[in-house]
């Protein structure tokens, strides 16, 4: 993985320009990652885990930024992090292993292989208590938390993102330019959402039949999923790929391959543009009840950047 050392320094100087110009705190700075940061998952409402290129699962809290623990056991590149349930997280990686870790005590608790090539997504359905990942491989994997329960070739490309509804439906995002809507019922497809141009890497979930779906032709697609049908394009605010989306109280946020995150209302309009990073925007997360919006990006930085 190719790493950035300059990229601490220019994100400091960043901050230090976007509290001029916009007259707004940046709340927090988290740095201690030595590679790129590519997912963070929210633990609880103040703590939080991230994970990258350093292969290593940091854990940190929010109020002091301070760094409460690490978890070891990746040998490649971490791409995905999810919470399952009470102090369970789960991880994917490069090496093509998922991780299932306790992190109250910081162990590694069961490994599950099965994909044959990189993994990029993770995902968790509560409702039927499975763990879903994609990956390299073109493949979607339904892991039961003991073993694997079902395995389907769902796309013609990598599978780059997951997203889940709580009524029963799953919607992945491909490099081959769809997302597929899946019933997890049986797992059939129920339907395929074409109008990317280019790959999918992100989707959301935001309410309703509604997601939200980003890509590298820098859109925005709003969906009725269950329909089948184009809502709404979002296609004015991003230069570049469209990495990472989240769905918060009537908001959606975006972040892009231009180091820019866009927060917009659900009728297209541009409501804030945050530059502060000083590299791709690679994942955010968000914590409700703090109102906070946290951004990871390639370099090395985690903001709490926002409050909506």
């Amino acid at each position: 993985m190719i790493k950035f050392p300059k990229d601490k320094i220019q994100a400091n100087f960043k901050v230090q320009e976007y509290q001029k110009q916009h007259n707004q705190d940046i709340l927090k700075i988290f740095q201690g990652h030595q590679d790129i940061v590519t997912s963070l998952c929210i633990l609880e409402s103040s703590k939080f885990a991230s994970a990258g290129g350093d292969q290593i699962i940091r854990m940190w809290e929010i109020d002091t930024g301070n760094q409460i623990g690490n978890m070891h056991g990746h040998l490649k590149d971490i791409w995905a992090l999810v919470k399952i349930k009470d102090c369970f997280l789960a991880s994917a990686s490069a090496d093509k292993t998922i991780r299932i870790w306790n992190y109250d005590i910081l162990k590694c608790i069961k490994i599950f292989h099965g994909h044959t090539d990189i993994i990029k997504c993770l995902c968790f359905c509560e409702n039927q208590g499975l763990l879903v990942s994609g990956g390299g491989d073109n493949k979607i994997k339904f892991w039961n938390m003991e073993e694997l329960k079902w395995s389907m070739i769902a796309h013609n490309g990598m599978v780059r993102c997951l997203c889940y509804d709580k009524k029963g439906f799953l919607i992945s995002g491909s490099a081959d330019s769809t997302l597929k809507v899946i019933d997890l019922e049986d797992f059939s497809v129920a339907s395929v959402l074409n109008g990317h141009f280019g790959d999918v890497l992100c989707v959301c979930y935001v309410k309703d039949e509604i997601v939200a779906s980003g890509g590298s032709d820098k859109k925005i697609i709003v969906w009725n999923y269950l329909k089948g049908i184009q809502v709404k394009q979002f296609i004015e605010g991003h230069f570049e790929g469209i990495n990472c989306l989240h769905y918060c109280k009537g908001y959606l946020v975006s972040g892009g391959s231009d180091k820019i995150c866009v927060v917009w209302d659900m009728k297209g309009n541009m409501r804030n543009k945050i530059k502060v990073h000083a590299n791709i925007v690679s994942c955010l997360a968000f914590i409700e009840r703090r109102n906070l919006i946290l951004t990871g990006s390639w370099d090395q930085c985690i903001f709490v950047e926002y409050q909506l």
